[in-house]
């Protein structure tokens, strides 16, 4: 299932590719190398199939969930989290527009680093 999902995704060998990747590289090309008539044969046939992908999903989003909780505790930390990656956001403070709702960091905006050097220092750059 792991295989099929991230073989969905595209990922292709690259010059600089690091040993975790090439590994995931021989997963999706070992359980892609069948037909997915016979993965869906082991599907049907196995009853733990259905608890399987309940369980994946749930893992999954346990882990969205994790990185979601670290990413709000880091946009507030002091340092680079303090920095506001949403131009209605100064200072960690909402500054007007856009009425309610979100959250500083929801909205995705590049980082200009130009302005974050003039504002914080060139070590806030390290």
């Amino acid at each position: 299932m792991v295989g099929r999902i991230l073989g969905r995704q595209g990922l292709e060998r690259t010059p600089i590719d690091t040993k975790g990747f090439e590994n995931v590289v021989k997963l999706i090309e070992s359980t892609t190398a069948d037909s997915f008539d016979l993965f869906y044969g082991l599907y049907k046939y196995n009853s733990n199939s259905r608890d399987t992908i309940f369980k994946m999903k749930k893992a999954f989003e346990e882990v969205e969930k994790e990185l979601r909780q670290m990413e709000r505790d880091d946009i507030n930390a002091p340092g680079w989290g303090s920095i506001s990656l949403n131009p209605r956001v100064k200072g960690g403070k909402r500054s007007g527009g856009g009425g309610g709702g979100g959250r500083a960091g929801s909205e995705s905006t590049l980082l200009n680093f130009e302005q974050v050097r003039k504002e914080h220092g060139e070590e806030s750059l390290i």
